[in-house]
């Protein structure tokens, strides 16, 4: 469950972003700490992230249906992965943003880690 300090700090983006403030200022990317939801990955969408010292893009943010009342999504990193890199804890870190560690899953297409938010 998301605390209060950090549903405001990723609520102030995007409401920058939509007051018509400065782009220079809606521009700040959304912190990524342990509590980071939805809206927080999705300002950094097609940046590129450090994987374990291994540069891979953010490639999509996908939300994921549920009837429970909460927030369910998956991240989903692309790009080259050497063949040590696999489903486990991984340290995800993008300059300005920090680091924070994720269960990352291994795809075709790269890594993926799926988030379930559930309120109650």
């Amino acid at each position: 469950m998301m605390n209060k300090r950090n549903f405001l700090k990723g609520s102030a983006t995007a409401l920058l972003a939509g007051s018509g403030a400065p782009a220079a200022l809606a521009a700040v990317p959304a912190s990524l700490g342990q509590f980071a939801g939805q809206a927080s990955w999705q300002a950094h969408l097609g940046r590129t992230f450090e994987v374990d010292g291994h540069a891979l893009m953010l490639q999509a943010v996908d939300q994921r249906a549920s009837r429970q009342a909460g927030e369910q999504f998956s991240l989903t990193f692309a790009g080259a992965l050497p063949p040590g890199l696999g489903d486990g804890l991984h340290t995800v870190s993008h300059a300005g943003s920090g680091a924070v560690q994720l269960y990352l899953a291994r795809t075709p297409l790269g890594l993926r880690a799926d988030f379930c938010r559930l309120k109650g």
